[in-house]
């Protein structure tokens, strides 16, 4: 199996470490009264998405998308106190009847490589446009429903997917040579059997995940596409895995990590980080033919593999119980029965891998992955009853306060003794010669953050940001010691839609329901 590549684990305190802030709000223009008779009236930003074909050193700029509109922003690296963070540089309002959009992806032209942004929605079309021109480029047709999410090709910015209502996944191209025919591929089949809301490349752009009404999450295997114009797409009827046993409600948003996906439902309340056993993206490709098929379940079968089917553990054993596995779990509280709510994965070389999701009570949540891996290792070494006792281990700052040990009690025996039981000589406490010399109250915080030994709790969020449903001004958003970071923005609770990260990590933006943006950022130069 293909992992994450993971970075030297440091203890010391730097930038790495750091989550990032509220820094500013904005409420696009109200377009409700753009909306065809027998659409909602609320005004919501359903979907953003940084633009990836730029320098990382340029100033970020990012596609937010409400039903009519679309706003491209740009974030300024190097403001100046008490000038904007970032402003619309460019508003593109669709006016076609019947339109309701909800996603958006980026590409390029494969000829020029200018960026493009594609949106659409309820009304089955994707349509791209060309961002610097403000012109519609290209509109892709052939769903028979609605299209929920949209997704680019990690390996060629050209090739772009489109999940439906009509229950299937297309595959289309901006290449200029299948203009005639731009759908390459179709997912269908016997995949999916209600709306599919959710789709997501793997990194090799093999294998696409998608997930839906039906509970269910498929990977897909592409096959290879053409490279001349034919007559009609390529049908692909059966996924290499499919399964409906890792959530039991509506599956909204999937993501690889690594090898690994990264899935979510409404009713769960958490994120899911789980694996495909036998599954490697370093492998080749599995031959079509091999896709399993729906198969009735039999009176000894496992639980789980009544509604699992896999080409990569093709059988099921009491050595292979399993054809998944569940490795981790992140809550996501106060989600209830609302669905259409997306996480975002920041995932680049040399950073570390954090974990975003907004809820429908104007909460933002984020998990550090790296931070998870760094504590396990701590409380695996402090734990160690090989280690000498007399070797120090130094608590980084991101655990937050450190209480006084054991309540002024003895510590353990060696140099933490001989020096007293408040080891007050560095960092107010930091410095620890075992689990003992740790106030319990500490590591209760901590194990519900940061612990995996138990893989059916589901790990509090590193950092939380509450956007105050009382109305008012936009405060600084100082909490209490520990607590969430408080901001007054909007007047009624913010139902967090989607979030994306800049490709260098230094914002991440949120948006949702009023129309709102929310802009966070981390790294700022003083």
């Amino acid at each position: 199996m293909a992992t994450p590549g993971h970075l030297p684990i440091k203890y010391d305190d730097d930038a790495a470490f750091d989550l990032p802030e509220l820094a500013a709000h904005l409420v696009l223009e109200d377009d409700t009264r753009f909306l065809t008779a027998g659409d909602t009236s609320v005004g919501e930003v359903f979907a953003v998405k940084f633009c990836p074909y730029q320098p990382m050193d340029a100033d970020p700029v990012f596609a937010a998308v409400s039903k009519k509109h679309v706003a491209i922003c740009k974030l300024w690296k190097d403001y100046s106190s008490g000038n904007s963070v970032f402003k619309t540089v460019k508003l593109i309002r669709d006016d076609d009847d019947g339109v309701s959009n909800c996603c958006c992806t980026w590409t390029r032209d494969p000829i020029t490589g200018v960026p493009y942004i594609c949106v659409a929605g309820f009304d089955g079309i994707v349509k791209v446009y060309d961002i610097i021109q403000e012109k519609l480029v290209e509109s892709f047709t052939g769903h028979g429903g609605g299209i929920n999410d949209l997704a680019t090709s990690p390996v060629d910015p050209a090739i772009i997917a489109s999940a439906s209502d009509d229950t299937t996944v297309r595959i289309w191209t901006l290449d200029p040579k299948h203009r005639e025919q731009p759908c390459l591929c179709i997912l269908g089949g016997e995949g999916h059997i209600a709306e599919v809301l959710t789709a997501a490349f793997h990194d090799n752009g093999t294998f696409l995940l998608t997930g839906g009404h039906d509970h269910r999450i498929n990977l897909w295997t592409l096959p290879e596409l053409p490279t001349e114009c034919r007559e009609a797409p390529i049908q692909v009827h059966y996924p290499h895995f499919s399964t409906s046993a890792v959530h039991g409600g509506i599956v909204d948003c999937v993501a690889f990590y690594g090898d690994y996906i990264l899935s979510k439902a409404h009713q769960d309340n958490i994120i899911v980080l789980w694996e495909i056993l036998g599954f490697s993206s370093e492998d080749p490709p599995p031959a079509e033919s091999i896709a399993p098929l729906p198969q009735i379940p039999r009176p000894h079968d496992h639980p789980a593999t009544q509604f699992t089917r896999s080409a990569f553990v093709p059988t099921v054993s009491a050595e292979c119980p399993l054809q998944y596995d569940r490795r981790m779990q992140f809550h996501t509280p106060k989600c209830g029965e609302m669905f259409f709510l997306r996480f975002q994965l920041h995932l680049q070389p040399d950073q570390h891998p954090i974990l975003v999701f907004a809820n429908p009570a104007g909460e933002i949540f984020m998990w550090d992955l790296e931070r998870i891996r760094a504590y396990n290792d701590i409380m695996g070494r402090l734990n160690d009853p090989n280690r000498s006792k007399n070797e120090p281990v130094r608590l980084p700052k991101w655990l937050g306060r450190i209480r006084s040990p054991n309540n002024g009690k003895p510590t353990s025996s060696g140099k933490a003794s001989q020096r007293g039981s408040q080891t007050p000589e560095v960092d107010s406490n930091r410095i620890v010669y075992d689990v003992s010399d740790i106030n319990p109250r500490n590591v209760t915080d901590w194990q519900a953050k940061y612990s995996v030994t138990d893989r059916d709790h589901a790990l509090e969020p590193h950092s939380r940001t509450e956007v105050d449903i009382r109305g008012g001004d936009f405060n600084s958003g100082k909490g209490q010691k520990g607590g969430p970071r408080r901001y007054r923005v909007v007047k009624d609770p913010l139902v967090g839609r989607q979030a994306s990260w800049s490709p260098g990590g230094e914002w991440c933006v949120v948006v949702g329901s009023q129309n709102m943006i929310l802009v966070l950022r981390r790294w700022k130069k003083m």
